[in-house]
Order: structure tokens, then sequence, then C-alpha cells
């Protein structure tokens, strides 16, 4: 069965990146599972600097039994574009169509 690919958001932490342009961010995926990556700043909306949080934008590629299936275009730490996360993680971004 075939799904469209959705825009998501996870809730991230974050800290600054190497260059000025990008933050590296820690993501919770599971009960006690996280995911880090460097990112472009453009893909991180909500930013609370005096938190160091924001939401993280990922696609969601596929949605079943095990989780969700997330693709981070940048790809992460430990390698990879793909991630799964649990589905109570993820705020679907709202279509403005």
């Amino acid at each position: 069965m075939a799904s469209e690919i959705k825009e998501a958001f996870l809730k991230c932490k974050l800290s600054p990146g190497m260059f000025p342009h990008e933050w590296a961010v820690e993501v919770k995926v599971g009960k006690d599972e996280t995911i880090g990556a460097w990112v472009d700043k453009s893909t991180v909306k909500e930013v609370d600097a005096g938190e160091n949080e924001g939401k993280l934008r990922v696609f969601v590629l596929r949605e079943g039994e095990g989780g969700l299936v997330c693709y981070l275009p940048e790809g992460l730490f430990m390698g990879g574009t793909s991630f799964r996360a649990d589905p109570h993680l993820v705020e679907y971004a709202q279509n403005d169509s």
C-alpha cells in the first residue's frame, strides 16, 4: 500500500553547529532513544534560544505498526538519512492549501 510523504516536525534540543548557518540537534524518537545530526538552521522552526529548543523538519515516508519511518535529508551522526520515530512525538505540518 503506497502512502504519501508527509512533512512533519519533531521537538529537538539545539546546540551551535560548526558553522554559523547550522545547528547540532538532538531529537527524542522513542521512549529511551535519541538521534543527532548537523542541520541547516532553515530546517528548524520555533527556535527558543533561551531553552535551546526548536522543532526539526523531517519527512514521514511510512506509517506502520513499528512506528513511523522518517527521512532527514542532511543525514544523521550515526550515518544514514532515515530513522524510526514514535508517532506520538511527531507533529504533522499544516497544509495551507
